[in-house]
């Protein structure tokens, strides 16, 4: 196993995920307050106001929306150009930390 940086919290771990064990635990927690929100309140107009009204970092949103569980969500999130385009940039940023 290799030494890695935590991709929410910044710590050294080796372990073969992207996330340290503490953070893996407050992700799984966030996904499920996530997909409670949402079914409780249904998706919002945008990735913006889903960080807003859930309490959850816009960093963390986008990180769980590119993953196959948030799909539908991630596509009932209406986003105009500059939205899909900020979407992108963080995370192609976030590809990147992840090979650091």
């Amino acid at each position: 196993m290799e030494l890695k940086k935590c991709i929410r919290c910044g710590c050294f771990f080796t372990t073969e995920d992207n996330l340290c064990p503490n953070c893996q635990k407050r992700d799984d927690n966030d996904k499920k307050y996530l997909k409670s929100f949402i079914e409780t309140n249904g998706a919002p107009s945008s990735v913006q106001e889903l960080s807003f009204q859930s309490g959850l970092s816009l960093y963390d949103i986008n990180r769980y929306l590119k993953e196959s569980e948030f799909s539908g969500i991630k596509k009932s999130i209406s986003m105009n150009s500059n939205q899909a385009a900020h979407l992108d940039d963080q995370l192609s940023r976030m590809n990147k930390k992840e090979n650091l």
